[in-house]
């Protein structure tokens, strides 16, 4: 059961994704999907991830054995198709559906093997920075996999809540230390990175000793709010040393917007570099959001206007199927609805579920 503490917020069902629209070769993002969102026009709406959020941890194994009883109920293929799995935030955790690919579920190693792969970058000289590395967690997967590549990867564990097991921290290519803690620790490893690649530049190595990173955001560079200093001026450096950076996070592509790039336009701006210079940043520069799902880019043209560039194949690849969709949505309904009940004291009504932003759900409207 729940305890008195806990009855503070309803949770609510995310459709993580965008609508999008074409600009000539090029797929822009648009806005964020919603419960507005015509799922059945794949050409223009991309969902990667449904979320349930704001579920408290000590009920959500039983949440968990919900959705999968109704969804085996209902038509058993469909779990061969979609993974049922646990992921982070700063409101803590939620219970995310995603496609699998080849049998393997969406995950950061997912994000990690296509970032490695599209720079064509050399494994040993990657590193990803999370919060998360217990067995179950959002990050575990980036130590655990098998994948040849993203096995190489140099893992930076910051800010755990949980403490990882000995057989991580004992890891070679594990960085740990548990009096590194929050987006300080993060900054303070930051930090020495720049100093190897100062070093590197100073004695003209062939090859960077760091060639790209890949990071989660929430409890890693900040506090689920947007990036600030000092991690903000440190990523801005990797970017213009031309070293790969790339938010690996299940939020949404807004969110993560408003998180990450604003306040780097808003740096470079204030920095007086031109367009071109600005350009040259942020090429750099790359968000894998909605699950990890989707992975968006940034342009500027003559005017010196933003546009989000949606790589278009990848995020197609871990697109969720309106038939899923239509399948599973009422029963997201029920076990949301019957969890509120909990967490409210009383009925559940549609008004319960308004939040604001990205954070729509299915109990806003009727119909799909």
């Amino acid at each position: 059961g729940l305890k008195p503490q806990d009855r503070t917020r309803p949770a609510r069902i995310e459709f993580r994704g965008a609508e999008t629209r074409r600009d000539s070769d090029r797929l822009l993002y648009e806005k964020g999907a919603s419960v507005n969102s015509n799922f059945s026009d794949q050409e223009k709406v991309i969902i990667t991830q449904l979320a349930l959020a704001g579920v408290h941890t000590h009920v959500r194994d039983e949440i968990i054995a919900k959705i999968l009883k109704f969804t085996g109920d209902k038509n058993n293929d469909w779990l061969g198709e979609y993974e049922v799995q646990i992921g982070g935030g700063k409101g803590g955790f939620t219970i995310e559906i995603v496609r699998k690919i080849n049998g393997d579920p969406l995950t950061k190693v997912t994000a990690m093997r296509h970032f490695i792969q599209t720079h064509n970058l050399t494994p040993e000289a990657v590193k990803y920075f999370g919060d998360e590395f217990t067995p179950g967690e959002n990050d575990w997967p980036i130590y655990a996999t098998k994948d040849p590549q993203v096995s190489k990867v140099e893992i930076y564990a910051v800010n755990a809540k949980n403490p990882p097991p000995d057989e991580f921290k004992n890891d070679p290519r594990v960085h740990y230390q548990e009096n590194r803690k929050k987006q300080e620790g993060t900054a303070e490893y930051f930090q020495e990175i720049h100093k190897e690649l100062s070093e590197s530049q100073a004695t003209a190595a062939p090859k960077k000793k760091t060639e790209g990173i890949g990071s989660d955001y929430d409890k890693t560079v900040a506090e689920g709010k947007a990036l600030e200093d000092p991690n903000l001026k440190h990523i801005i450096d990797f970017l213009k040393n031309g070293v790969y950076f790339a938010i690996m996070s299940g939020n949404d592509i807004e969110i993560q917007k408003e998180r990450v790039l604003t306040p780097i336009i808003k740096y470079l701006n204030n920095q007086k570099l031109n367009l071109e210079q600005k350009r040259a940043i942020l090429k750099y520069l790359s968000i894998y959001a909605a699950g990890v799902g989707m992975l968006v880019s940034f342009s500027l043209n003559d005017q010196d206007e933003i546009s989000t560039v949606i790589d278009e194949k990848y995020s197609r690849s871990n697109q969720i199927s309106p038939e899923f969709i239509y399948a599973i949505k009422e029963d997201l309904e029920k076990i949301v609805k019957d969890y509120n009940n909990q967490v409210l004291g009383q009925e559940s009504n549609t008004e319960a579920f308004s939040v604001e932003g990205e954070y729509t759900t299915l109990f806003r409207g009727k119909g799909l």
